[in-house]
């Protein structure tokens, strides 16, 4: 493992491991910290193109507009990058969660980017 966040009561874990050449988003994600959102973005950008990484992993149960932004962001830059084709984003979400669906719908739509939506 490269690189490990400890989830919290309102961040989550970001798990990056350059072997597998995956990166993983789990968790609740409510800070209102915008600040700490930018870093976060910023680290797992910087990861996701030194390391190559191809599997970008979204498990978030709830995530507030910060995040929503936060999020944006990174799957913009995935989208904006050189090598976008060589990642994948996975964002996985309950079946009974409507807006967690329509929101990983949203931004596949907004960003032109395939998002692989699987439910649990």
């Amino acid at each position: 493992m490269d690189y490990f966040r400890k989830a919290t009561i309102t961040s989550p874990a970001v798990i990056m491991d350059a072997k597998s050449k995956s990166a993983l988003n789990s968790g609740i994600s409510i800070c209102t910290d915008t600040v700490a959102y930018k870093r976060v973005v910023s680290e797992i950008k910087e990861h996701l193109n030194q390391f190559n990484f191809t599997d970008l992993n979204i498990k978030l149960r709830v995530f507030n507009a910060q995040a929503a932004k936060a999020i944006f962001e990174l799957l913009s830059s995935i989208r904006n990058s050189p090598r976008n084709n060589r990642t994948l984003v996975h964002w996985y979400c309950e079946r009974s969660d409507a807006e967690m669906h329509e929101m990983a719908s949203d931004y596949s739509e907004l960003l032109d980017l395939d998002i692989n939506i699987t439910f649990n």
